[in-house]
């Protein structure tokens, strides 16, 4: 065998040990990228971290109703800053969460265009929480979150639309 004929085969088994492992990294879902963002978001939340969360917001979130113990005035952001400073401990647990997309495509005169770039999440679980002066807490969450895709790739959270917490000793 020659050099060249090796250099050739060596290139050959490279690419087909490293190929599945680069397609991989690459090919990622937009669901994929939906849940990566939602467990971002709640592992930042357990760390009682911030600046962690907000990271994935948009830079314009909305929050179409009020959130139980949260100001109604100001900013996601900072209700969220302000909890957590005082929250001692926070964990959250997703049960189950639904991930929809809008069709990829609208019919607009005789044409076909992408429809909006985002995608609409109903999850719920059961949640944590410790405050100074309180006796802990937990709480069944449902919530219904409208993410959209920045322009890094990412999906950030655009909107609350609804946030339900109850007593699990219902």
């Amino acid at each position: 065998m020659t050099a060249r004929a090796r250099q050739a085969l060596g290139a050959f088994v490279l690419v087909a040990l490293l190929g599945p492992i680069s397609v991989d990294a690459l090919w990622v879902s937009d669901e994929e990228r939906v849940a990566d963002a939602l467990d971002a978001m709640e592992q930042a939340l357990g760390r009682r971290d911030a600046d962690g969360v907000v990271e994935w917001f948009a830079e314009d979130v909305t929050v179409a109703r009020p959130i139980p113990g949260f100001p109604v005035r100001g900013t996601l952001a900072d209700a969220l800053r302000s909890f957590l400073a005082r929250a001692t401990r926070v964990s959250l647990d997703r049960d189950a969460t639904e991930i929809v997309f809008p069709d990829e495509s609208t019919e607009r005169n005789g044409s076909t265009e992408p429809d909006e770039d985002g995608a609409s999440v109903t999850t719920h679980g059961l949640g944590a929480v410790e405050l100074p002066g309180y006796p802990p807490g937990a709480f069944h969450f449902d919530l219904e979150l409208k993410l959209r895709r920045a322009s890094d790739g990412r999906f950030v959270l655009q909107s609350v639309e609804r946030v339900t917490i109850e007593s699990p000793f219902r």
